[in-house]
């Protein structure tokens, strides 16, 4: 099991895990449908399916009883307005550990699904020199540098820091 210090607090180290040539059973999927979890608690979702996609779905990776689900907006135009946190239209939801459903009411037929791969631990000077599809913990990478893009999340870092809730 990865150290959560190493990772997230530290930032020393990340995983980093690859889109792959879709096999069933593996550790995660992007396209394809939602997690069965979901066919249960389309209410949790708190949105109707026909505002969003299901885009993909990965193991957690600090207990793999549980997964992580996004759903993006099928409105390109308001996944472009609502990009920066916290006026952010993408969806994460924490849930329990479920196989993919047969439901297709959330699914995006234009993406060729893909599983995820199990998550390669990385030192962040290796991850920069990688080709991965998520990198979690480590430093961000940043696809666009403008300021108006981190600067907020700096910002409630600080406030969370200040307010001692990292202990």
């Amino acid at each position: 099991m990865p150290d959560f210090n190493t990772i997230l607090t530290d930032r020393c180290q990340c995983i980093v895990f690859r889109a792959e040539k879709y096999v069933d059973g593996l550790n995660g999927w992007l396209g394809g449908n939602i997690p069965e979890y979901f066919v249960d608690h389309i209410d949790s979702l708190n949105c109707k399916n026909e505002d969003y996609y299901f885009y993909l779905t990965l193991t957690h990776p600090f207990d793999a009883k549980k997964m992580f689900s996004i759903f993006v907006p099928r409105d390109y135009e308001v996944l472009l307005d609502k990009n920066i946190y916290p006026n952010c239209s993408v969806l994460l939801f924490e849930h329990t550990y479920s196989k993919e459903s047969s439901n297709t009411n959330f699914t995006n037929f234009n993406i060729k699904k893909h599983n995820i791969s199990g998550g390669q631990m990385l030192l962040n000077q290796e991850a920069d020199n990688d080709f991965y599809l998520i990198k979690f913990g480590g430093i961000p990478d940043l696809i666009q540098k403008e300021s108006f893009y981190y600067l907020y999340n700096e910002q409630c870092q600080v406030e969370l820091k200040a307010s001692n809730f990292f202990e």
